[in-house]
C-alpha cells in the first residue's frame, strides 16, 4: 500500500448505512495536527486519548466498548497490549467535523468518520456525535487498536474484523443484512455458498473492496471466531502478518491465510457450509 513518505498519510473512510459505499483508503499531504485549545474536554479509555466538544455522558458508554473493545482483540488472538496512544476527536456536530475535514485534508471524501494512520505516528480517528457514532466508533476503533497492536493487515482481514466488532455484543454474529444473506446462500446453494478466500486475499486496494467483500469478510470472521480451534488459527495468521517483513506488508504481500487454513482444517469449505446452516438466531422470550 504506502511506499514513500509522502505517500504515509492515509485514511480508512466510513462509509454511509444507508447508501453503501465502499470504504476506501486515500493519501493525502497534512499536518494532521489538531488545535489543542478548541477541545472543552479531555479523558482517557484505555489506549485511547480522546478530545471533545460534546458532553461526556453521551459517549461515554461507547468509549468504555472500545476500551473494552481493547481488551478483548488481546485476549482473543493473544496480541500484545496497545504500545501508543489511539487519539480519538469528537466534534460538537456535522458542520464542525466538515470544516475541519475540509480545511486539513482538502480533496478527502466526506464520510461520517474516519481513521488516519501516518508512519511511525499514533493512529487518529475523527468523527462526530451521529444516530450511527456507537457503530461507527466501534468499527473505526477496531481498525485503530488492530493497527496499533499488529500493523498492516490484508485489507479483507482488517474490515473483515472491524465489521464483526462494529455490533454491539449481541448482534455480532447475526449482525444484519450479512446474516440472512448468508444464510439464504448456504442454505440454497446459490452464489459460490462458499465465499472464494483467494479472491478476497488478491484484493490490495481498497477501492475494489466493495459491499459483497464487506459481507464474505464478515462472513468468515464470523465462522474463524465463534469456535475455539478456529479462533486459534486466525490468532496465529494475525501473528505471522505482526511479524512480516514490513516492506512486503507495504505493497501488500501478507502471509497466505488460505494456505494455513488448508494445513490446519483441510475440510474447512464444508465446515463452513454446516457451520452457516446450522447457524440460528435466539428466539425472543
Amino acid at each position: 500500500m504506502q511506499k514513500s513518505r509522502n505517500e504515509y498519510f492515509g485514511f480508512r473512510l466510513l462509509r454511509f448505512r444507508l447508501s453503501f459505499l465502499a470504504a476506501v483508503l486515500i493519501i493525502l499531504l497534512s499536518s494532521g495536527t489538531v488545535p489543542a485549545q478548541e477541545w472543552q474536554s479531555e479523558y482517557a479509555y484505555g489506549p485511547f486519548e480522546i478530545y471533545l466538544n460534546v458532553d461526556i455522558n453521551l459517549v461515554r458508554k461507547t468509549l468504555e466498548q472500545i476500551a473494552d473493545l481493547d481488551r478483548e482483540l488481546s485476549a482473543r488472538f493473544s496480541l500484545p497490549p496497545c504500545q501508543e496512544k489511539i487519539k480519538l476527536y469528537i466534534f460538537a456536530d456535522v458542520k464542525t467535523y466538515t470544516a475541519y475535514i475540509q480545511k486539513e485534508y482538502p480533496g478527502a471524501p466526506m464520510r461520517r468518520a474516519l481513521f488516519a494512520m501516518e508512519k511511525d505516528k499514533p493512529g487518529q480517528i475523527f468523527t462526530f456525535l451521529h444516530e450511527e457514532f456507537a457503530v461507527d466508533l466501534r468499527h473505526e476503533g477496531t481498525h485503530a487498536l488492530l493497527h496499533s497492536k499488529i500493523g498492516r493487515l490484508p485489507i479483507w482481514i482488517d474490515e473483515g474484523l472491524a465489521e464483526y466488532f462494529e455490533a454491539p455484543k449481541e448482534q455480532r454474529v447475526y449482525k444484519e443484512p450479512y446474516f440472512s444473506q448468508i444464510k439464504r446462500n448456504v442454505s440454497y446453494n446459490l452464489l459460490a455458498p462458499v465465499p472464494d478466500l483467494k479472491k478476497l486475499e488478491n484484493i490490495k486496494k481498497m477501492g475494489d473492496f466493495l459491499e459483497i467483500h464487506y459481507r464474505n469478510s464478515w462472513s468468515w470472521m464470523n465462522f474463524m471466531i465463534n469456535d475455539p480451534s478456529r479462533q486459534k488459527i486466525l490468532a496465529n495468521y494475525l501473528i505471522l502478518c505482526k511479524n512480516a517483513n514490513e516492506r512486503e506488508k507495504e505493497q501488500g504481500t501478507f502471509p497466505s491465510f488460505t494456505n494455513m487454513i488448508n494445513q490446519m482444517k483441510p475440510k474447512y469449505k464444508s465446515e463452513y457450509k454446516t457451520y452457516w446452516k446450522e447457524l440460528k438466531k435466539p428466539t425472543n422470550p
